[in-house]
């Protein structure tokens, strides 16, 4: 493995997790502060930021696959690319801005029950989320040029001290100014601008330092032609992803959406895994023809089905308990088995990144666009059935049968071979053990611990002795000298 592979994975990894350490930790004294009504609201709304991000059009990850290529690599070229990226982004943004402004809070009306005194503060919460989105489509140029060079270490140092500020400074508002929903959101603009700043000056000194903005029709039609199935996949996407919460306010009431929620998103996070490995991959990926891409994505696939293990074979093991000292015993009782559910899926979903980055890389992204489209309707009438037949734990059923489809048809349109899928099988045979074994012995919180501990040191020898990127790290960082 490359040096820069192994030292972007790392990287992406501190930035991933620092954020999460620091969530744990503001979550539960936000929620007491806000409220679980005012949570579920503001929850609803970021996913339906989420969703606007299509005005994007794909042309972050666009300009990530463009300035990455060998042949675009003249300064020249690279400002062009970056500056009608830029450009294009900004009227892309402020359109969806306009229409989020105008429209986002009669969505939101329309989908969920909202209390009738909270309707004026999720009014003006709105417009402040208007206001971020052409600096948000904005922003993700930026990223995108600075993920294209591989400059994970500057930009992860950045995201990391803006992602904290983001959740501590929207506390610190609303217990200063008082637990209202604009307040919040206001405070998380806000912060996310301060964030934007720096990483744009990176950018311009990395692909256009001393060259004046030049604008090309020719490139604008060459980042929205690849970045037209991303906008595909950017309109489905979300979908897949906040229909269940969207259709758990509708069916069971929004006061029920934070149950489901925070496992959820708490879950969803252990994602940051095989986001942070391919995200480090994908540079490289665009640079290599296809059947040596294939191959390089196959050595990733054990080594992100193994990383994702170390992580989710403990958690489920132990989420009950730690769900317990988190938010307490009621909300445990609840969750817990609807997170590991989750955590299964996470799994899957994860091992289901790799396929999709390769496809992505290689300049297809049409084919993970209509695999979302298809999802769509067999997804939201799994959904109902689930809801009305299971409640909670049928939406976790659903979601994780979804993502089990998504993967199989991923692994498959990215021709990865069938010794991939061998290689997977005892990362799964440890999630089943970790699994049974959980509902075996839930109430022995200590039993629990000791299998919790046993299994993830077994796991890390096992991945360490067999895979040749946890070996190469092991070497690195861990052997004495």
């Amino acid at each position: 493995m490359r040096k820069s592979l192994r030292a972007n994975i790392i990287f992406n990894l501190g930035g991933a997790l620092v954020p999460l350490c620091v969530s744990i930790l503001v979550i539960p004294i936000y929620l007491v502060r806000i409220g679980q009504a005012r949570y579920g609201i503001i929850s609803l709304v970021w996913l339906l930021f989420g969703y606007f991000g299509l005005f994007d059009l794909g042309l972050s990850q666009a300009t990530t696959n463009l300035l990455a290529r060998p042949t675009n690599q003249a300064p020249v070229r690279q400002a062009e690319i970056f500056w009608t990226a830029t450009a294009v982004n900004i009227l892309l943004g402020t359109v969806g801005g306009i229409v989020f402004g105008l429209v986002g809070h009669y969505i939101l009306g329309w989908f969920v029950s909202i209390p009738v005194d909270l309707k004026g503060e999720l009014q003006a919460a709105v417009t402040w989320v208007a206001c971020l989105l052409p600096l948000s489509t904005t922003g993700a140029v930026f990223v995108g040029a600075l993920e294209a060079h591989e400059r994970f270490l500057e930009l992860n140092l950045i995201q990391v001290a803006g992602a904290i500020l983001s959740q501590l400074i929207p506390l610190l508002a609303v217990i200063a100014i008082g637990p209202r929903i604009e307040t919040a959101i206001a405070a998380t603009v806000l912060t996310r601008l301060a964030t934007t700043v720096p990483i744009f000056i990176l950018a311009l000194r990395q692909c256009a330092d001393g060259l004046a903005p030049r604008l090309m029709p020719a490139t604008a039609h060459e980042l929205l032609r690849y970045g037209g199935w991303i906008t595909v996949s950017n309109i489905a996407g979300p979908i897949l992803v906040s229909i269940d919460q969207f259709m758990i306010g509708a069916l069971i009431g929004v006061s029920s959406v934070p149950r489901y929620s925070i496992p959820f998103n708490l879950a969803t996070k252990i994602l940051l895994v095989p986001a942070a490995m391919t995200r480090a991959l994908f540079p490289q990926l665009t640079k290599l023809e296809m059947c040596y891409a294939v191959a390089k994505a196959e050595s990733m696939t054990e080594a992100v089905s193994l990383a994702l293990v170390l992580v989710c074979a403990p958690l489920i093991l132990l989420n009950h308990y730690a769900l317990t000292l988190w938010l307490g015993s009621e909300f445990a009782a609840d969750a817990s088995l609807l997170a590991r559910i989750i955590i299964l899926g996470v799994w899957i979903n994860g091992l289901a990144y790799v396929p999709y980055v390769t496809l992505q890389s290689q300049g297809m992204p049409s084919v993970t666009a209509k695999l979302h489209v298809f999802e769509l309707l067999p997804f939201f009438a799994l959904l109902w059935i689930g809801l009305h037949s299971l409640g909670l734990i049928g939406a976790a059923l659903a979601w994780s049968f979804r993502v089990l489809i998504d993967a199989v048809f991923l692994f498959k349109a990215a021709n990865f071979s069938r010794k991939t899928a061998r290689n997977l099988f005892p990362s799964l045979c440890i999630l089943g053990a970790a699994f049974g074994l959980s509902l075996l012995f839930d109430g022995e919180p200590l039993v629990l611990l000791v299998i919790s501990c046993t299994i993830f040191g077994a796991s890390l020898i096992y991945a360490v002795r067999t895979n040749a990127v946890f070996s190469s790290i092991y070497s690195k960082y861990c052997r004495s000298p």
